[in-house]
């Protein structure tokens, strides 16, 4: 089952009002002191349930769009700049591995 992490601002802009997700998504409220970490694992876990963990496979960016997107609107605009520095590390982490792979894969035959 994906789930998406939910950020609560304390600093009293949060309206209350809760966005929709997925239907076969769990929201989990959490409170974190290192918010980057946390969407970090949680965006690695979904992109691994999804099949991506393999260096072979290009990524999906549609995936990877709405995985982003996702994220933003589950979550408060102060957590915003966690949730972008978690998604551009991921990506250009899976993109590294997958050049690496690919440039092994093409070395060996040559």
């Amino acid at each position: 089952m994906a789930e998406a992490r939910l950020s609560i601002d304390d600093s009293g802009d949060n309206d209350g009002t809760w966005t929709d997700i997925p239907e076969e998504s769990t929201a989990v409220i959490a409170f974190t002191k290192d918010p980057y970490k946390d969407f970090r694992e949680s965006m690695e876990e979904m992109v691994k349930a999804k099949g991506f963990h393999d260096a072979s496979q290009p990524l999906d960016w549609d995936f990877m769009e709405d995985l982003l997107l996702c994220f933003l609107e589950l979550n408060d605009r102060s957590v915003h700049k966690h949730i972008l520095s978690a998604f551009c590390d991921l990506t250009v982490s899976i993109r590294r591995k997958y050049s690496n792979g690919r440039l092994i894969r093409i070395l060996k035959n040559k």
